[in-house]
């Protein structure tokens, strides 16, 4: 009972995060479907870094890299004309007590003054990592600290680790504010978004589809952002009741399969007793079973173990099934459900939302579209 009990006050502490994340658009974004989503070099850096260098040869008005660098108050003495900025800089090789080189994510300069950024989604810390591109900096500024900084760029604006910002075997650490700032996705590259976004969208560009192209994946890119700070809220709730969010998870995919399999098995009574269906439909979850079936030349499965979506297909004749492969019953001799308007839910939360006799109206006709195959 006391485990049901932390299981329902997690659930409780989750709940206010759940209102917003459906306020998150959830359309088409290529960021997702690469599954870049958090790779903090291949997309953040380099797209951080592109964004900052994109207008410096055009005539937008304002410039991408001024904007940034108000929201870091740090504009009033970088000479945006000599501005070079680059992803995956290398400041050289790490020295043999760490104390300088390495490669930092972001960095900017106009030959005067010098800025690295550090970029943390999920990944740790390497050891004296910011007293490093600290050192590295004032090396370059020729002694003079007043010429550089340092940020240190997360999702929530987290603190960096103590391995970072300290020196292994001794006393030298950097002090916040002074060495080195925290700046976070949140706020400082989500407002920087909606700025550039704002200022595209009220520009006239000598080419319409490069300012389409521009916004699109600026927009997508915060989308991106907005679902990945999202996600980390609900990490400090989810590592505190570690035990019961096992328990959810482990339970999860099972309860989801049983109520798909009472969706799955009322859709099937109904198709079956509809005046117009003159077919015997079946309902299969595994693979091996639906082909095996002797009892019916329709079905419908989903395979979960397979990653198969659901699908409706026509079997073969009983003297010809040992012909026909696997492969081609489901490719050839089949339609996909899964981009049914009325069947998104089935498949993210095992619910069905839609009308389920319009569903059964428009299987039937897509069953006499079918054909065996040859």
């Amino acid at each position: 009972m006391k485990e049901l009990s932390n299981i329902q006050t997690l659930l409780n502490s989750v709940k206010p995060y759940l209102a917003q994340y459906g306020t998150l658009k959830n359309e088409f974004n290529v960021f997702a479907s690469l599954r870049m989503e958090s790779d903090e070099v291949r997309l953040h850096t380099r797209l951080i870094s592109s964004i900052l260098s994109y207008d410096s040869d055009r005539n937008l008005q304002t410039n991408f890299l001024e904007t940034f660098l108000k929201l870091l108050n740090d504009v009033n003495k970088f000479e945006l004309g000599n501005a070079l900025i680059k992803a995956e800089h290398k400041f050289g090789e790490i020295n043999k007590d760490k104390t300088k080189g390495g490669i930092a994510d972001i960095y900017l300069t106009d030959g005067k003054q010098y800025i690295a950024i550090e970029v943390k989604i999920y990944a740790g810390d390497q050891p004296q990592q910011l007293i490093r591109y600290y050192n590295s900096l004032v090396e370059q500024a020729k002694g003079d600290k007043a010429k550089i900084k340092l940020f240190y760029l997360t999702l929530n604006g987290k603190k960096p680790s103590k391995q970072s910002i300290s020196i292994i075997k001794g006393k030298t650490k950097l002090i916040e504010g002074t060495d080195y700032d925290r700046i976070s996705f949140k706020d400082t590259i989500l407002s920087w978004l909606k700025k550039c976004i704002s200022h595209i969208s009220h520009v006239t560009f000598a080419d319409s589809d490069e300012q389409i192209n521009l916004l699109s994946i600026l927009n997508q890119y915060q989308s991106t952002i907005q679902k990945l700070t999202f996600m980390e809220k609900l990490r400090e709730p989810i590592l505190s009741n570690i035990k019961e969010s096992r328990m959810i998870y482990s339970s999860f995919k099972d309860i989801i399969h049983g109520a798909r399999n009472n969706i799955m098995e009322e859709l099937i009574f109904k198709l079956n007793i509809h005046p117009n269906n003159k077919k015997n439909i079946e309902f299969f979850s595994k693979n091996k079973d639906c082909i095996e079936s002797k009892c019916s030349k329709y079905a419908i499965g989903y395979f979960d173990h397979k990653n198969e979506p659901l699908k409706l297909f026509l079997k073969q004749e009983e003297g010809e099934k040992e012909k026909v492969s696997e492969e081609i019953q489901f490719k050839e001799n089949s339609f996909n459900l899964r981009d049914d308007k009325n069947l998104q839910s089935f498949f993210t939360e095992g619910t069905f939302e839609g009308n389920i006799e319009e569903l059964v109206k428009d299987i039937l006709k897509r069953i006499e579209n079918l054909q065996p195959a040859t």
